[in-house]
């Protein structure tokens, strides 16, 4: 019983690759990062795995941001250490919410699900928005 648990688990146990070859990312991986990052480089690629596929994309960028993508090439998060988040990624909506209302702040971090997007400034406030990029409360 134990054995066959054990060997379940290797199955399914996430796997990860890591890579600087950029060509193993989707192209709506790489036209994201080339529209919104622009001359940036690509520091490695870490790309998660099971023996059902690849599960998604996780990129480093040389000034400190992190882009993690679904399978599809979609991205979920994304997180900037150093640097900030262009508000082109997000939605119209959202970025104008916080041009208007924190003009002197900038987007750090962003994470988006099937529900929402919650976006958390430099000041340390989060904003979340439903996914029409209506805002529905800091948190």
């Amino acid at each position: 019983m134990v054995s066959l648990l054990l060997s379940t688990m290797a199955i399914f146990a996430d796997n990860e690759k890591i890579t600087r070859d950029k060509s193993v990312l989707p192209s709506v991986c790489r036209n994201f990062i080339s529209a919104n990052f622009g001359q940036t480089e690509i520091s490695h690629i870490k790309i998660e795995s099971n023996l059902l596929g690849t599960k998604g994309y996780d990129v480093i960028l040389t000034n400190g941001v992190n882009v993690e993508f679904d399978k599809s090439g979609e991205w979920k998060e994304i997180e900037a250490r150093h640097s900030s988040i262009p508000l082109g990624v997000l939605p119209e909506r959202i970025a104008g919410y916080i041009r208007k209302n924190f003009p002197d702040n900038t987007v750090i971090s962003v994470d988006k699900d099937t529900r929402e997007y919650e976006v958390k400034l430099n000041n340390d406030l989060e904003l979340k928005f439903d996914r029409n990029g209506n805002f529905k409360k800091f948190d």
